[in-house]
């Protein structure tokens, strides 16, 4: 029986170690691919056509504090203001509904701890002005709000995670260290058990931050109903057997506990991708139905174009391969989703195994397509600021 614990808990290390590497880089893949793409004015303003690179600027503040200088900033609107605060390593942002300078600076006190002399030398305050239009304050103020507490939330979120992962860390590298004791001694009983329950701990944290992630996205309340709805089921699940294994008492209690959650942990790992990947394909659903929004706008500039003489068949070649990548990517997008349903539907650990390889499949096919639909975007407009120019030159030419 000693043997079985130790199996059962080292075979639990093994899942939350590399099952998670692996869920964490498929999440990561949605980084390298987030387009939003946009109209001709957007292209200049970001240095291509077609979507945006979120490239960090140079941040002059990051170095000041790196120096040993504090980093204080107020940004006053119509009636509110955004405060952002970096100070010993750390990054805050957060709202205050006042404009007023004391009030500013005694709310940056009351948020962050900071002495009050301290805050007033290393302020930096800026005067934001926007179109005056009625409503047009307080809604940018309650969206930039929103905004601002989910970062918030999030990084909360990000923090507990890390913490569960230290804790469970360090937990299962002491339970390795003193196991050869044996699981009736009170050392390496608890160790055991902590370890299981610090890494059930990190799994409904990763459920907590795919809740919150649901939330901030734009879908429509019967898909985020059904995703919350499934996020909760297996998160009371796990909530159980984290609390029935804490409170074993016995080392027969927490290997008979350790063992059927061992067995629960077998479906449940699998639900658990699914939902992921699910999130993130609705994600890149997202941004393709984006990409489709502004396909009326791109047909507009090559008809006028047209209209103007210009050949343009080298564009519409370009364009109609674009959609076609574009309508590909989305097609394997809904073959993804359709694999990740089927997970929970599966009638035995193989099948679930196999459709989650699937929708995974599908998953990197739709980020593949958009990504060569995204360049097929770039040598449209490639070509369109060409023949546009083409056009200048020769309106040009004939005036002359």
């Amino acid at each position: 029986m000693k043997e079985s614990i130790y199996f059962l808990i080292s075979k639990f290390y093994m899942v939350i170690g590399m099952r998670w590497v692996i869920l964490g880089l498929v999440m990561l893949a949605l980084v390298l691919v987030t387009p939003a793409l946009a109209d001709e004015d957007e292209y200049y303003e970001h240095g291509h056509y077609g979507y945006h690179e979120h490239h960090e600027p140079y941040n002059y503040h990051k170095e000041y504090h790196k120096a040993g200088y504090a980093y204080i900033k107020a940004e006053i609107y119509s009636n509110w203001t955004k405060v952002e605060v970096k100070v010993d390593g750390s990054e805050r942002e957060f709202m205050l509904h006042t404009v007023n300078v004391d009030e500013i600076i005694d709310g940056i006190v009351n948020e962050t701890g900071l002495d009050r002399s301290f805050v007033e030398n290393n302020i930096r305050i800026e005067i934001k002005k926007y179109p005056e239009s009625k409503g047009y304050f307080s809604v940018r103020g309650k969206i930039e709000e929103k905004k601002l507490k989910y970062r918030e939330l999030m990084e909360r979120k990000k923090a507990m995670k890390e913490i569960y992962l230290k804790k469970y860390n360090e937990k299962r590298y002491l339970y390795q260290k003193i196991k050869s004791k044996g699981l009736s001694d009170p050392a390496v009983f608890n160790a055991s058990k902590d370890f299981v329950v610090y890494g059930i701990d990190f799994i409904i944290s990763h459920l907590d931050s795919l809740e919150l992630k649901i939330m901030s996205m734009n879908m429509n309340n019967s898909t985020s109903s059904e995703l919350l709805s499934e996020i909760d089921s297996v998160r009371s699940e796990l909530i159980y057997w984290r609390d029935t294994i804490s409170n074993s008492s016995t080392p027969d209690e927490l290997r008979s506990n350790i063992l059927a959650f061992s067995k629960s942990w077998s479906g449940l790992k699998f639900n658990i991708s699914a939902i992921t990947g699910k999130v993130i394909v609705y994600k890149l659903l997202d941004i393709i139905e984006q990409a489709e929004s502004k396909k009326s706008n791109i047909e507009d500039k090559i008809s006028d174009l047209e209209s103007q003489g210009a050949n343009t068949s080298k564009i519409r070649q370009i364009y109609s391969r674009y959609l076609a990548r574009l309508n590909s990517s989305k097609q394997h997008a809904f073959n993804a989703l359709e694999h990740f349903n089927n997970v929970f539907s599966a009638k035995n650990i193989g099948n679930a195994n196999r459709e989650l390889a699937k929708g995974k499949t599908e998953y990197y096919k739709a980020v593949e397509d958009l990504k060569k639909s995204i360049n097929d975007l770039k040598n449209v407009f490639f070509e369109y600021r060409r023949a546009l120019k083409n056009l200048s030159v020769g309106n040009s030419t004939s005036s002359g």
